[in-house]
């Protein structure tokens, strides 16, 4: 065909230069590399060429010769390097040194950006992606529209089932009130998109910072989850008419069970003037009862079939009559646009000529799931062994998984060895899934998988918490759901703590994901070790996760039964430790070594808490402050806790009558209500100046300020 298609170009003078006749004439490697070339002369500098010499006497391939004269003609002379077949050790010598000094000059041009800035972008581009082709929902929009414009005090409440759209249409709405008003501070934030916006704490932490930066506010951002409620609602006061404040939370409902913010009761009924809130979730929460509320209406057939279309002129593709109505009809039994859009991805593959009983459908999301599992699985495709584990895989680790550690995991999994070793038409040289065997059920599952941002770096996940809930049901039933993270814990704990020699590049992907996967999996005595083990408390610490740190401790002295735990009071004390220590650490990094160093020496008789400070000594990195004595407050004795907050000096201090909450001031001009059982804060109230003095009266707070005024605020429960 070649030869036949060449002879009729050369008969048409006029097809001379046309660079259409090259995907006539050109290998499919040929092509790639033209490809590959670019366009513009900047773009070249970075296109290396390495020409094999040909053997004395040979004659080339006249293809070939014409291809190495066109490159040469198009690459700065510098970047082409011949090479002999006899002299490989030159030819990698060569790319090696080539394509070395062009990384290091890109990565010298690296800068270290602000946390806030990624995670805001981040939740940006997924707002972008969700609002790509969103057609209609006008009634939902409007009613968000009157609510911001409005001034109502109340937060709102958009509600519907999961896959009918909420995230979309959270999305568009905030787009849409940042144009109508230009000058409005928006934040939004969409649950579980990145690690930061995985649990209320982390959340609540990250929206205090960004109303701080907004709105030119310099205290710090304080620890624990109820400071943090009283600073959010602290900052969200500053809002203005000249700057209001408009904020869009989705998907409260994908908090985990148990998490503090779940339940909504800490946002209060009445917003501070200037302050929208719109809040999307499947169902209306406890704590936002009395909140204003829309629900996400069905989505209309001729939306959908707008949608659709756009999707199909997107992806180049049509549909016979008869096979776009059977998709069409079938969403008009569910009419969510999850399901449309499964339907859609489904319907792309099919073939005009395919009949319509080839052509499968599900009668509900969970079923066009099904329908996308099964097609996965036939073994034509990838068989069920290897879909039933990397959807697993995918579905139990904690925030994702990135393709090398898929690839690692999968060839460590007998089964799925035990699969490829039968299907494999080639001998391979060790035990290594062949990258081409993933990518190509990565290719198959692009459209059901997201990239998102995860500490140590980017990670895969589904689109669609429907996905990972489908896959729980289908392959993680019983012991298997135990038996993933029992893979994926040891995967990660054969990992390094640190991915250099000289300890200054954290594993943050394993310090994220070990304990969570060694609890899962209920290997207490793993997690203990861990926890134990110092280069990992330094890892993780190094990695900025000195919150998560602590969570591991809590967690697996709640979780694990206590006789599983060999040494589970030195692993309290040490847990205790570290929560006296937070206030300072979270605020001085440096701190960390001396903070525990100087609280733990105390119990420095207890056998395992004497080889831990061993153990840490050895590993805390130099130069360092090395308490020789227990210089601080150790955990265990009279100290309870240290209760954080204040960021002045505190002047005054009084207990309620019951002696359950204690009310402080301080030059910071704020009055705090605490909880002595557990330490939160509870409220928190302004004075004009520093406070000097407070005292209870039954529900009421009186405060008195260097101003000479006396404040009174009501207190409830």
């Amino acid at each position: 065909l070649r030869t036949i298609f060449r002879s009729a170009i050369a008969r048409l003078g006029w097809l001379a230069d046309d660079p259409r006749r090259t995907k006539f004439e050109a290998s499919a490697t040929h092509q790639e590399i033209l490809k590959g070339l670019g366009q513009t002369e900047e773009g070249r500098k970075h296109v290396f060429a390495f020409f094999r010499t040909p053997t004395p006497g040979a004659t080339e391939d006249p293809d070939l010769a014409a291809l190495k004269l066109d490159l040469s003609h198009k690459l700065p002379a510098e970047n082409i390097h011949p090479f002999s077949a006899s002299d490989l050790a030159k030819l990698c010598a060569d790319v090696e040194a080539s394509l070395s000094a062009v990384i290091k000059a890109e990565t010298g041009k690296f800068t270290s950006r602000p946390a806030l800035d990624l995670e805001t972008e981040a939740h940006d581009q997924f707002a972008a992606e969700r609002v790509r082709h969103f057609t209609g929902r006008q009634s939902v929009l409007d009613t968000i529209g009157t609510h911001i414009r409005s001034g109502e005090s109340r937060p709102l409440v958009v509600h519907g089932p999961s896959g009918c759209g909420k995230s979309a249409i959270v999305a568009r709405a905030a787009a849409l009130a940042k144009a109508a008003v230009p000058d409005s501070v928006l934040i939004q934030r969409f649950i579980g998109v990145t690690p930061d916006s995985s649990s209320g704490i982390t959340l609540l932490s990250s929206l205090c910072r960004q109303l701080s930066r907004e709105y030119g506010v310099s205290e710090e951002t304080p620890l624990g989850f109820h400071p943090l409620v009283a600073a959010f609602h602290e900052r969200m006061a500053r809002a203005t008419a000249e700057r209001p404040l408009v904020v869009f939370l989705d998907a409260l409902d994908q908090l985990r069970p148990g998490d503090e913010a779940r339940s909504f009761t800490w946002l209060r009924q009445t917003l501070p003037p200037h302050v929208s809130f719109i809040i999307s979730t499947t169902e209306i929460p406890a704590g936002l009862q009395s909140a204003a509320e829309v629900q996400v209406e069905d989505f209309p057939a001729n939306e959908a079939e707008e949608v659709l279309a756009a999707w199909l002129a997107d992806a180049k593709r049509e549909l016979q009559p008869v096979q776009r109505q059977k998709v069409l009809g079938g969403f008009a039994q569910s009419r969510l646009p999850l399901y449309l859009k499964l339907a859609f991805e489904e319907a792309r593959r099919w073939q005009s000529f395919d009949a319509a009983d080839r052509c499968v459908l599900g009668s509900d999301v969970g079923g066009m799931i099904d329908v996308l599992f099964a097609r996965l699985s036939e073994e034509a495709n990838h068989g069920p062994i290897l879909v039933n584990r990397s959807l697993g895989y995918l579905a139990t680790a904690r925030y994702g998984l990135t393709e090398d550690e898929m690839l690692d995991v999968l060839a460590k999994d007998d089964a799925v060895w035990s699969d490829f070793d039968q299907r494999k038409h080639h001998d391979v040289s060790e035990r290594r899934l062949p990258v081409v065997v993933w990518s190509r059920l990565l290719m198959d599952l692009e459209p059901y998988f997201t990239e998102r941002a995860a500490p140590g770096g980017n990670v895969m996940t589904f689109y669609h918490r429907q996905l990972a809930e489908r896959v729980a049901m289908k392959f993680l039933a019983g012991a298997e759901t135990q038996a993933r993270h029992g893979d994926l814990a040891r995967h990660f704990s054969q990992k390094p703590a640190w991915l250099d020699e000289g300890r200054k590049a954290p594993n943050a992907r394993r310090a994220a994901e070990l304990v969570f996967q060694q609890r899962e999996a209920r290997q207490w005595a793993d997690a203990e070790a861990t926890l134990f083990d110092c280069q990992f408390l330094f890892a993780k610490w190094a990695a900025g996760m000195v919150l998560d740190l602590d969570n591991d401790y809590q967690t697996l002295l709640r979780d694990a039964p206590e006789n599983e735990l060999l040494h589970h009071d030195a692993l309290r004390l040490i847990q205790g430790t570290l929560r006296l220590s937070l206030h300072v650490v979270t605020k001085d990094p440096g701190q960390f070594a001396s903070q525990m160093r100087g609280r733990l020496l105390a119990h420095q008789a207890i056998p395992r808490i004497a080889a831990f400070l061993r153990d840490f000594d050895a590993g805390t990195p130099r130069p360092r402050l090395r308490p020789l004595w227990p210089a601080l407050k150790a955990a265990g004795g009279p100290v309870l806790g240290i209760l954080a907050g204040h960021t002045g000096r505190v002047w005054t201090v009084v207990l309620s009558g019951d002696g359950k909450r204690a009310v402080s001031g301080s030059k910071d001009h704020t009055v705090r209500v605490w909880d002595l059982g557990s330490g939160k804060c509870l409220a928190v109230f302004t004075c004009d100046y520093a406070v000097s003095s407070c005292a209870w009266a039954r529900e009421r707070i009186v405060a008195g300020d260097e101003g000479g005024q006396v404040h009174l605020f009501a207190w409830e429960e």
